[in-house]
C-alpha cells in the first residue's frame, strides 16, 4: 500500500507530465516558423529577430569568390563549411548553380565531412580536395580565404558579397594572407580567431577567441568538471546528432551518481538519493538505446569513459541542480515530448516517447531536490541560483534561435526555432515563474 507521501509525489508528478506535454503539444502550431533555408546558391539566412541575427550571422549565405583560378575543364565550384546544422554552402565561385536548382545547388544530403569542396565539370557534378581546386602558390584572397576552410574557419558575409570578404576580412602579409573569421566548436561555441595562409599553401590558426558560448539545445544534466560532447563532423546529420544525445545521455550517468553521493553525505532523505540512482540507470539506457539509434542511420558513438568527481557542499549542489535540473533538463524533457508525437521516423519517435517519460522524471526530481535545499540557504546564495537560472535560459533562447537540418526536424522531431522558443516561453509563464 502506497504511502501518503508516495500518493502525493506521485500526483505531483502527474501533474508536471501534464505540463510539460501540454506545452510540447501548444509548440506545434510554431513548429513551421524560423527555418533557415537556402534559396540559391547566394541565398541568405530567413531569420529574423536581433539575437538570431547575430547568431546566424557566420551563416548568411554562400558568398561568391571573385578571382578564384577555377582549374582547366571546371565551370563551378561550390564550398562547404560547418556549422551548428552541420555542413552548408560557404563560397561558390563560376557557373555552379542551376538558375532555380534545388537549394543545395545540385550536391544534395551526401553526407559529407565538415570541410568539401565540389565542382561541376561538363554538368557533372564531383567532390574534390582544395588541393585539387587551389593552385599554389597562394596569391589571391579567394584562394586564402578557401584554404581557411581546411581549418573549420569561414569569413562573414557582412561585406560585398562580389568581393566575398569583409573589409577586413583578409590581409595581404608577409609570406601569405591573414584570414579573420569564426568557426563552431564544442556543442556550440562560436569562437572568433585569424588564420595565416602562407603562399606555399600551409595553413595555421594564429589567435582565437571565444564569442559567444551556447548551451547544447537538447541536453541532459551536466555535471561540473564535464566537457559537452561535439557532435561528430562526419556522416549522416540524424547520425551525428544522435552521437551527440548519447554523449550527452553517457554524461548524465556521472551526473546522478555525483548528485546521489552528495545527496546522501548532505542528509537528504532517502527518497531523493534513490530517485537519482534510479535516473543514472535510466540514463545508462538512454546511453544504449541512443547509440543504437545512431548506429541505425550508419554513425557509430564514442565509447564513454566513466568519471568520478569530488562531493561538493550543498551551495554547489543546488546551483547546479538549478540549472541543470530545473531548467535544462526541464527543458530537455518538453523537447523530448516533441520528438515522441513529431518525428516522422518511427523508430526515433518510439524511442523518444521511452526517453521523454524518462527525463520528465529527471526533471521533477530536480524540483524536489530544489524544495528541499533552498530553504537551507541564505537570500544572497538564493540570488545567486536565481539569477544563474536566467542566464541558462538565456543561453537556451540563444542556442533554440541557431536552426537545425530540416532532416532533423523532420526524421528526429526536433522543434523548429519558433516551436522551441514557444516551449521556453511557455515554461517561463508556466514553470519558471
Amino acid at each position: 500500500m502506497k504511502t501518503l507521501n508516495d500518493t502525493v509525489r506521485a500526483n505531483r508528478l502527474d501533474v508536471f507530465r501534464h505540463t510539460l506535454r501540454s506545452i510540447a503539444l501548444a509548440s506545434a502550431a510554431a513548429s513551421g516558423l524560423g527555418v533557415a533555408g537556402w534559396s540559391g546558391c547566394a541565398a541568405t539566412s530567413s531569420q529574423s529577430g536581433n539575437q538570431r541575427e547575430r547568431a546566424m550571422s557566420v551563416n548568411c549565405g554562400a558568398i561568391e569568390l571573385t578571382g578564384l583560378p577555377l582549374p582547366p575543364g571546371v565551370q563551378g565550384l561550390v564550398a562547404y563549411a560547418w556549422g551548428p546544422s552541420g555542413s552548408f554552402p560557404a563560397y561558390f565561385a563560376g557557373e555552379f548553380c542551376i538558375e532555380g536548382g534545388h537549394p543545395d545547388c545540385g550536391v544534395g544530403d551526401a553526407g559529407f565531412d565538415r570541410d568539401e569542396v565540389f565542382v561541376r565539370r561538363a554538368g557533372i557534378i564531383e567532390r574534390v580536395s582544395f588541393a585539387d581546386v587551389v593552385t599554389l602558390p597562394v596569391t589571391s584572397p579567394a584562394q586564402a580565404t578557401l584554404l581557411a576552410l581546411t581549418v573549420d574557419y569561414h569569413i562573414n558575409c557582412a561585406g560585398d558579397p562580389k568581393v566575398g570578404v569583409s573589409p577586413n576580412g583578409v590581409r595581404h602579409v608577409a609570406g601569405g594572407f591573414e584570414v579573420l573569421g569564426t568557426r563552431w566548436a564544442g556543442c556550440l561555441d562560436l569562437l572568433r580567431g585569424t588564420v595565416f595562409v602562407s603562399e606555399a599553401g600551409e595553413v595555421r590558426i594564429l589567435e582565437e577567441h571565444l564569442v559567444e558560448e551556447y548551451a547544447c539545445p537538447v541536453s541532459g544534466r551536466m555535471t561540473q568538471g564535464t566537457a559537452a560532447p561535439a557532435r561528430p563532423a562526419g556522416g549522416n546529420d540524424v547520425g551525428r546528432y544522435f552521437v551527440q544525445v548519447a554523449g550527452l545521455e553517457a554524461a548524465a550517468v556521472d551526473a546522478f551518481e555525483r548528485m546521489a553521493a552528495e545527496l546522501q553525505v548532505l542528509g537528504a532523505p532517502v527518497e531523493l538519493v534513490q530517485w537519482a540512482r534510479a535516473s543514472a540507470e535510466d540514463e545508462r539506457r538512454h546511453t544504449r538505446d541512443m547509440g543504437a539509434l545512431a548506429e541505425r542511420f550508419a554513425v557509430k558513438p564514442a565509447v564513454h569513459e566513466a568519471q568520478q568527481f569530488a562531493l561538493r557542499g550543498l551551495f554547489e549542489v543546488a546551483l547546479e541542480n538549478a540549472v541543470e535540473g530545473c531548467v535544462r533538463e526541464t527543458y530537455g524533457a518538453v523537447v523530448g515530448h516533441h520528438q515522441a508525437r513529431h518525428a516522422q521516423d518511427p523508430v526515433v519517435r518510439a524511442g523518444m516517447a521511452r526517453v521523454a517519460e524518462d527525463e520528465t522524471r529527471h526533471a521533477a526530481l530536480s524540483w524536489a531536490v530544489a524544495e528541499w535545499s533552498l530553504p537551507q540557504l541564505t537570500d544572497a546564495q538564493r540570488d545567486v541560483i536565481r539569477g544563474a537560472q536566467r542566464a541558462a535560459i538565456s543561453a537556451l533562447t540563444r542556442s533554440v534561435s541557431i536552426p537545425e537540418a530540416h532532416v532533423l526536424l523532420r526524421d528526429a522531431g526536433l522543434p523548429a526555432p519558433g516551436a522551441a522558443l514557444a516551449m521556453l516561453q511557455a515554461l517561463g509563464e508556466q514553470v519558471w515563474a
